[in-house]
């Protein structure tokens, strides 16, 4: 019986095209934090989880990402950080958009590692911050109005298209003015 299964498989690679095996797709170009920050065209902010808020959790979360050949972020892992952040930074992360990277005029996929930055001011206001002003202040939408309808600063967010983080007004460091911004819009 064994004959015959060895002359079956010696059948088999004779009969095998030569040179025809199965490739694995190349492996991401490996880029730093740095490089693949000038290729960012869009950025979201993550949501700072309550619980994390209420225990007033801080810190970063460094992930590792794989970018496609779009731009897109199709892979992502905890690299390290708080558990109570890490959802939110990957769910954020997962938005990002980046222009597509060349490699010899060629699109290619990159694979990198992104920090995401969670801070809390002083004050009694926390807010989700990915490049923090000095003191880790930033603009909060606190309540707005949706279809004529009062909405929390939580439907906000769920509603937002698009968020442009403040510009930190340079006599406000220089004064070492910090608190939260309240809005109303």
């Amino acid at each position: 019986m064994s004959r015959v299964v060895s002359a079956l498989l010696l059948l088999l690679a004779l009969l095998a095209p030569a040179g025809l095996s199965p490739t694995a797709a190349p492996a991401p170009a490996e880029l730093s934090e740095e490089s693949v920050q000038a290729l960012l065209i869009w950025k979201v902010a993550p949501v700072y989880p309550p619980l994390a808020r209420q225990a007033r959790i801080q810190g970063t979360v460094m992930l590792k990402i794989v970018i496609n050949k779009d731009g897109d972020v199709r892979d992502v892992q905890l690299y390290s950080g708080h558990p109570m952040l890490a959802p939110a930074a990957m769910d954020a992360v997962k938005q990002w958009k980046y222009q597509p990277y060349t490699k010899d005029e060629e699109v290619v996929e990159v694979s990198t590692v992104v920090r995401v930055i969670f801070s809390m001011p002083d004050g009694n206001a926390a807010s989700s911050v990915v490049g923090a002003a000095p003191g880790g202040v930033s603009g909060t939408v606190l309540s707005g109005i949706i279809g004529g309808v009062r909405a929390s600063e939580a439907e906000m967010r769920a509603q937002c298209m698009q968020q442009i983080d403040p510009v930190y007004p340079r006599r406000a460091i220089q004064d070492k003015l910090q608190g939260p911004v309240m809005l109303d819009a």
